[in-house]
């Protein structure tokens, strides 16, 4: 959960730099990536019954909702504003967690 917001960012950079995937598929496959993490992360916090499902259920139908008008979108603007946008987002929370943990 503590890294979860920047590792499909990471995940899809790390593909596209080190294994030559296309954004296509880095994004596709850092998405498996994070389903399996978060599947794992969420059985075991239903296993040690501390999940806040109050909390939780409208965060995932937020997420949902969220991943429908963020795929629409990706496909409507095309990969060259997308990659520009996931280099910017990846810059910027690199530089703030070097900011933090200076």
């Amino acid at each position: 959960g503590f890294f979860g917001p920047g590792t499909g960012t990471f995940a899809a950079i790390g593909l596209m730099l080190f294994a030559g995937a296309s954004l296509r598929h880095a994004t596709g496959n850092a998405k498996v990536i994070n389903v399996g993490s978060n599947l794992a992360a969420f059985a075991a916090f239903v296993v040690a019954d501390t999940v806040a499902w109050e909390v939780a259920l409208p965060m995932a139908l937020g997420q949902i909702a969220g991943a429908f008008i963020g795929a629409r979108l990706a496909i409507r603007i095309g990969p060259r504003v997308i990659r520009i946008a996931l280099m910017a987002v990846s810059s910027a929370l690199a530089i703030k967690i070097a900011f933090d943990l200076w």
